[in-house]
Parts: structure tokens; C-alpha cells; sequence
């Protein structure tokens, strides 16, 4: 009884953290402090029975470091639907990243919708933000993704799809699949 009401207590406590930090959340679990970056506009939105595990302890996979959520120009939007884990997870949006519902996240996966730096060296050089390619990223319902994949730019991952542990995701994959791999291939169709 003590530890249910202490466990109340503390889920309480890093709802109002998160609230503090401007994210939209109601019925959230979060084991120890994640790491929120967001500009005042951007949105960072978490939706109902969401799991942020922040600690080896929590996830004996092994969780490198706390989770990240960034979200750091105006308008920047990570979008996490019901139901979803995330542990030691990286998420950088510049635009948007979106995460439907019951998607399963590994330890220690990264998602960017971005390249971080200009592709041309000039431009590297002169570090011009301004011409970083951006394009968003959709992880659609009931998805799987493995440990330590990367999921970069510009990709949509379909429904019920699994994404092998350290895969690197470069292009879509299409629903009701297992992807492996880097850069990630379809090995087999599943059946739903």
C-alpha cells in the first residue's frame, strides 16, 4: 500500500516537471528526469499511458542515457500518441516528429528529422542552419522498433512493421513488415 501511494506521488511529480517543461500530457509514467529541450512555441505532446524509462535500472537492456525530447525552434513538434515506451531514446525535431499509437521503442533509439549540419563543406563551414535538409518523420501505429536503431529523415515507417535492434533507417518502410539492417531492408513479410 505504501509503495502504491509512494509510486502515485512520484508520477504526479514529473507530470507537473513536464508540464513545467510545456509539455502536453496527461496519464504519463516517467522513471527519473528525461532531458526536454523545447522553444517556447514549439509543441511537445505525450499522449495517455506513456513510459519514459530514464535508468539502467528500469530497463535491464541496458538505457545509455536519460531520454531526450527536442523540440528547439518555433516550430518544432514531437507528436507521441497513447501507449507508447520509450527508453533512453533520442528525438530532435527541427519540424515534426510524430509517433502513433502502441509503438514500442527499444533502448538507446535515436530520431531525427534532420541532417544537424549543411551537407555542402562551404556551407558546413560558414555552419549555415539555414540550408540543413529537413523533412519530417511518421512512425505509424503498433510498430517495434529495435535497440539502438536510428530512425533518420524524411521517413515513414507503416503500421504493425518491426524495425531490427541497430538498424538504420534511411527510406520508408511499408506496413506489416521486419526491416533490418543498415542502411534497413525488408527481410519477410508479416502476416496480420
Amino acid at each position: 500500500m505504501f509503495k502504491r501511494g509512494l509510486n502515485s506521488i512520484k508520477r504526479r511529480f514529473f507530470r507537473y516537471y513536464l508540464r513545467y517543461k510545456g509539455v502536453e500530457c496527461n496519464n504519463v509514467a516517467m522513471h527519473s528526469f528525461a532531458i526536454i529541450q523545447r522553444h517556447e512555441k514549439a509543441t511537445i505532446s505525450l499522449g495517455n499511458r506513456c513510459v519514459i524509462n530514464n535508468l539502467s535500472s528500469e530497463n535491464l537492456a541496458g538505457i545509455n542515457h536519460r531520454t531526450i525530447l527536442a523540440a528547439p525552434f518555433e516550430k518544432s513538434a514531437i507528436v507521441i500518441g497513447n501507449n507508447v515506451g520509450l527508453s533512453g531514446t533520442s528525438i530532435y525535431a527541427r519540424e515534426e516528429i510524430r509517433i502513433d499509437d502502441n509503438v514500442m521503442i527499444g533502448v538507446n533509439v535515436s530520431i531525427y528529422d534532420n541532417d544537424f549540419h549543411p551537407l555542402d563543406l562551404e556551407k558546413r563551414l560558414l555552419n549555415d542552419i539555414d540550408s540543413i535538409t529537413i523533412a519530417k518523420v511518421h512512425i505509424k501505429k503498433n510498430v517495434w522498433i529495435g535497440a539502438n536503431s536510428i530512425i533518420l529523415k524524411g521517413v515513414t515507417v507503416g503500421e504493425n512493421s518491426i524495425v531490427g535492434a541497430g538498424s538504420v533507417v534511411t527510406k520508408d518502410i511499408p506496413a506489416n513488415v521486419i526491416a533490418v539492417g543498415n542502411p534497413a531492408k525488408i527481410i519477410r513479410e508479416l502476416k496480420i
